[in-house]
């Protein structure tokens, strides 16, 4: 049972939460936006963090109290970019339909190519994969032998493009350049190549894209959104679940405890993996700024600098084991629980202005960008994938897609 003092902070944070998301709703005209998918997920994520296990994954209430305000401050960003209901439907930008089927095809050909070459560098036979799916992905998890392998940085951009290939392709269907089955099989395709580690980011990064980008380019009525998103909701969730328990019978990592059990290390212990951050236990890097990650990179790509704070988080010393930390982890670090708030606000207020722009003109590249960084506040509950190099990637990468396939001064 949660205490009097808990029950008032939850009954305050979540009505504030909930004011702030109708004013959203009734300048959006959506109820499925990025800041109303951060908000299921962030809320859902404290709520489990305080009632699972008889409260072992509890954190004390000035944490909760932090989280809290994180949340206002994140929806406060929307509120204030967005300031009038945005009136009307823009129509979607013209595509020329032959540069861009070329460059949906160089697109997947590229992820192919990186993930051939991806198997190679481990010893595996790309035929093999394929053959042992699922034995194969569950083994290459535990092994953790993809840390040993040395990507290009020319090959490693095509990883996980279908972030690009993806909205483009759903493009091409919507002005029929396409058949409902050349879409299918680029989905098909995009899904088995994003096993290969045994994670379930690119999974989540697939469904989330997707299911925006499906959206904004086709416009479905509320009632088939939200049941379309349920389905990949329970989806997602299923699939998470039989991982995990597999995973968690594998191995070692989770040998104390039940294999269901291990589910707590990555739904609901992040809160209080940020809780061990902020007394103090975490080994923070010497020097650097995490929140640079993607200037970090670039730095040492150039051999401007020698190291920098990784994207690898130790284990929290919790009940149940976890290495996520909520994306506050990286603020916090540099610059304490202020910073932290600082940047929920501004990470808000950004999606806000990306997803205020995509409203106003529907082209790929703002639909791309957009699609991407709402699977980026998907993952909040976990970790910042807003400071990665894939994001300025992504973009310039759209970008300049948006320039070679659009149709000047059109429409339809």
């Amino acid at each position: 049972m949660l205490s009097a003092n808990y029950l008032l902070v939850n009954l305050i944070g979540f009505a504030v939460a909930l004011v702030m998301l109708w004013v959203i709703r009734e300048r959006t005209g959506e109820w499925l936006t990025f800041a109303h998918i951060f908000s299921f997920l962030w809320g859902a994520n404290l709520i489990v963090s305080q009632l699972v296990l008889d409260g072992l994954l509890r954190t004390e209430i000035e944490t909760l109290m932090i989280l809290y305000a994180a949340w206002w401050l994140f929806l406060i960003g929307p509120i204030i970019i967005i300031k009038r209901p945005i009136i009307g439907k823009q129509p979607i930008m013209a595509l020329n339909k032959i540069p861009a089927i070329a460059i949906l095809i160089i697109l997947v050909v590229g992820q192919l190519i990186a993930f051939i070459y991806e198997m190679v560098a481990i010893g595996i036979n790309p035929i093999d994969y394929f053959r042992d799916y699922f034995w194969l992905g569950s083994e290459l998890r535990i092994s953790n032998i993809y840390s040993t392998i040395k990507y290009p940085f020319s090959l490693s951009i095509w990883r996980w493009d279908h972030v690009l290939y993806v909205p483009l392709a759903l493009f091409l269907h919507f002005k029929r350049a396409i058949s409902s089955k050349v879409l299918a099989s680029v989905f098909l395709l995009s899904f088995f190549l994003s096993w290969g580690k045994f994670t379930r980011a690119p999974f989540i990064q697939l469904a989330v894209t997707s299911f925006i980008a499906w959206i904004v380019i086709y416009r479905p009525p509320p009632r088939i959104r939200y049941i379309v998103g349920s389905l990949v909701a329970s989806t997602l969730v299923l699939g998470f679940v039989l991982t995990q328990y597999s995973l968690g019978k594998q191995t070692n990592l989770f040998s104390r405890i039940l294999p269901t059990q291990s589910l707590y290390g990555y739904i609901g212990a992040s809160p209080m993996a940020y809780e061990t951050l902020l007394r103090g236990y975490f080994p923070r890097a010497e020097s650097g700024y995490y929140s640079l990650e993607s200037v970090n990179y670039i730095l040492f790509k150039l051999s401007l600098i020698d190291t920098y704070p990784g994207l690898d988080r130790p284990y929290a010393a919790m009940p149940y084991e976890t290495n996520v930390y909520t994306f506050l982890d990286v603020f916090t670090l540099d610059k304490g629980v202020g910073f932290a708030l600082i940047g929920s606000f501004l990470t808000g207020a950004l999606v806000a202005w990306v997803y205020f722009k995509m409203r106003l003109r529907r082209t790929y590249a703002h639909i791309t960008i957009y699609s991407y960084l709402a699977y980026c506040c998907a993952m909040a509950i976990a970790n910042n994938e807003f400071i990665r190099i894939a994001v300025p990637i992504n973009i310039i990468l759209a970008i300049i897609i948006n320039f070679l396939i659009s149709r000047r001064g059109k429409a339809c």
